[in-house]
């Protein structure tokens, strides 16, 4: 509820008042007004905030004062009256307390809670109906409601969805530690690794020699006819084709790892609630 306040003090204007005929006063006098009006429309502001606050404490206190006296008129079961209703007055009805706003001429055509004419007395909450879940940040129930404690309603993280009843429930791994891993296989394969090549070879020429016993040579070792030979006949210069084709080793590699089953653990930061259910 609003305190009332008091009001700030607002200076008076300066006095006298400055006067241009006066040139010996003008400059002083003005210089005191100038000042004046420097401070007060921050005073003026909190003057006017101030009564606004009083009116308003005036206004809850009257409020205050009406709800009072209508509890202290209190008419019982609405549904038992009939004729003519007159403020101050309260009833009980489905419940719940009810406050007239407005004389009624018929009480039973003005039905509490389908009319204009009356308000809630109840404090915030009570209109919940019985079997309202609402989750509370708390350690225990507020009055006039049950902690629900199965298994539906402890170690579960919440999933919002938009068809379908409010309250299922379903999993079975922890909502706060990520220790599973889902059944997952890694493939990989490096493509075609062609290594194809050749050795290549070649021969700059040669000769074959060879000898023959029944030569006769001119002269020892000359080679020349009539003599022995001795240093040996030689073939003429031939050369040999050496090649090795191309060889081909092209393949690939492939392959998969075993089945991953468990990773680092995850250990969000949370906040524990209690889910309750209206009475």
């Amino acid at each position: 509820m609003t305190l009332p306040v008091e009001p700030p003090y607002v200076d008076l204007a300066p006095s006298p008042a400055p006067d241009r005929e006066d040139k010996l006063t003008f400059p002083g006098r003005m210089q005191l007004m100038v000042n004046w009006w420097a401070n007060f429309s921050a005073q003026i502001n909190a003057a006017l905030l101030a009564n606004f606050t009083n009116a308003t404490a005036a206004k809850e206190f009257a409020d205050a004062s009406g709800v009072a006296l209508a509890g202290a008129n209190f008419k019982g079961n609405w549904s038992a009256l009939s004729g003519a209703l007159s403020r101050p007055a309260s009833v009980l009805h489905a419940g719940s307390y009810w406050l007239l706003m407005v004389d009624l001429p018929n009480v039973a055509a003005s039905t509490p809670g389908v009319s204009g004419d009356w308000t809630p007395l109840d404090p915030p909450g009570k209109y919940f109906g019985a079997g309202t879940r609402i989750a509370f940040a708390q350690v225990a129930a507020p009055t006039g409601w049950t902690r629900d404690t199965s298994d539906n309603a402890n170690n579960r993280m919440l999933r919002v969805v938009s068809s379908g009843a409010g309250g299922g429930v379903g999993g079975s791994h922890s909502p706060i530690l990520n220790n599973v891993v889902p059944n997952h296989t890694h493939g990989f394969s490096t493509g075609t690794e062609s290594s194809s090549h050749n050795h290549p070879a070649s021969d700059l020429g040669h000769q074959h020699r060879y000898s023959n016993g029944n030569n006769q040579n001119s002269s020892p070792g000359s080679g020349a006819p009539g003599y022995p030979g001795s240093g040996g006949d030689y073939t003429e210069t031939g050369y040999a084709v050496i090649s090795v084709g191309g060889q081909s080793t092209s393949h690939t590699h492939s392959g998969t790892t075993d089945n991953g089953s468990s990773g680092t653990n995850w250990v969000p930061r949370y906040i524990d609630l209690i889910i309750c259910t209206k009475n």
